[in-house]
């Protein structure tokens, strides 16, 4: 009980028995039974008192123990959960095994130092655009070409939670016209589940040589069957793209793409040369 409490129900027991006995004469029965009635209601309400109070301590600990709580998960699952990546491609490659497009990404850095040689590497120089090559993390090359290019792709869901892959496709977002003067510019199995064709509507400017139109433009093949993919789960596929070599131009940086339930993932840059 609470000592305010305590010291009131004294304060009015005392006041009581000193009006019982200063004039016993004046006081009958019922004045007794008043004043005895008063006492045991003040006690009542005072234990009353006592008990609101410890319950709205416990309470208000119990609403701070779960804020405390969900602060410490809400922070976990903002960590655990992550959007979709570059770095959930595992695997990009030509998906034709006799295919003459090559994979040059490993020469990136050589390509890339040409253009600070001097004169020698002039002739070299322009078989690339430089813009395109600056921006690749990859680079698929094919001068000349007269084959659409397939890619063999593998993505895994590293977000942490339970993905649905809905579609998958190409974000072309550069496209430049390259003249060429002459000469040639010098690679625990998982199945392929889905084999698809995307079809590459045309994005050069009839007025040639100014900039093609077209760019940037994002072009996407749904599935037929979703892919559901728990954390940790591989998605492999190919897409060819269709008209491809018949309506870009010769260079060309591009993004593969995956539109799954938490956001589309894109692909690191590809220069693709032809």
């Amino acid at each position: 009980m609470p000592s305010s409490a305590v010291a009131h129900l004294v304060f009015v027991r005392r006041f009581c028995t000193r009006f019982m006995t200063n004039d016993p004469k004046k006081t009958d029965s019922t004045s007794r039974w008043f004043i005895e009635t008063l006492i045991k209601l003040l006690a009542a309400g005072a234990g009353i008192a006592a008990i609101v109070a410890l319950f709205s301590k416990h309470t208000v600990q119990q609403t701070a123990d779960s804020s405390s709580t969900l602060a410490v998960h809400g922070s976990a699952s903002t960590a655990q959960y992550l959007p979709p990546s570059p770095h959930d491609f595992v695997g990009i490659r030509i998906a034709q095994q006799d295919s003459k497009w090559k994979d040059r990404s490993d020469e990136l850095p050589q390509l890339l130092a040409l253009f600070d040689g001097g004169d020698d590497e002039t002739m070299q120089r322009r078989y690339y655009v430089y813009d395109c090559l600056k921006a690749a993390e990859l680079f698929f090359n094919l001068p000349f070409a007269q084959e659409d290019p397939t890619f063999d792709v593998t993505f895994v869901n590293n977000s942490g939670a339970d993905l649905t892959v809905t579609a998958v496709g190409a974000a072309l977002d550069v496209g430049k016209l390259n003249d060429y003067s002459g000469g040639t510019p010098e690679p625990a199995p998982i199945p392929i589940v889905a084999r698809l064709v995307l079809d590459i509507p045309r994005h050069v400017n009839e007025e040639w040589p100014h900039e093609p139109l077209g760019f940037p433009a994002e072009h996407n093949q749904p599935l037929d069957t979703p892919q559901f993919l728990t954390p940790g789960t591989a998605f492999r596929y190919t897409i060819r793209l269709s008209n491809y070599v018949q309506h870009v131009p010769q260079a060309v940086i591009m993004r593969l793409t995956v539109t799954t339930s938490r956001g589309i993932a894109y692909s690191k840059r590809i220069y693709m040369e032809m």
